[in-house]
């Protein structure tokens, strides 16, 4: 199975998640959701949101949205921390070829796999929703 066909697989489960919960369903919904997961994939520990934290106003909502991402989603963050280490393991000469050919800057190579799943995770058309209007 391609990475996409993974994801788009995760975000099936999520939606009916979402759906069971009472919540929409919808494309924006799955996003914020998507990015609550990605960010807590990529900063288990949040020590992100304590270097940088949001504006006041919004630090409870971000620390709510976290809490329901860990607590409701909790599977899908391990398979895709899972998956994110897999293909690490997995395409350490692809990333060396990227970084050969001039297409990646080396000190970008380390996470450049987690990042690219992560964006196809949150944006699996490339695109955040406010980009289609």
């Amino acid at each position: 199975m391609q990475l996409l066909e993974m994801l788009e697989q995760m975000h099936a489960r999520m939606q009916v998640k979402l759906a069971r919960q009472g919540m929409p369903p919808d494309r924006e919904t799955l996003e914020d959701v998507c990015m609550a997961v990605a960010c807590l994939v990529q900063d288990p520990d949040g020590l992100l949101l304590h270097m940088s934290p949001p504006a006041t106003e919004d630090y409870a909502m971000v620390e709510d949205g976290f809490a329901l991402a860990s607590r409701d989603f909790a599977e899908e963050i391990s398979a895709l921390r899972a998956l994110v280490a897999w293909l690490e393991d997995h395409m350490q000469e692809e990333v060396r070829s990227w970084v050969q050919l001039g297409h990646l800057p080396p000190v970008e190579a380390p996470h450049a796999i987690r990042e690219l799943v992560l964006a196809r995770f949150v944006f699996p058309d490339g695109m955040h929703h406010d980009d289609d209007r």
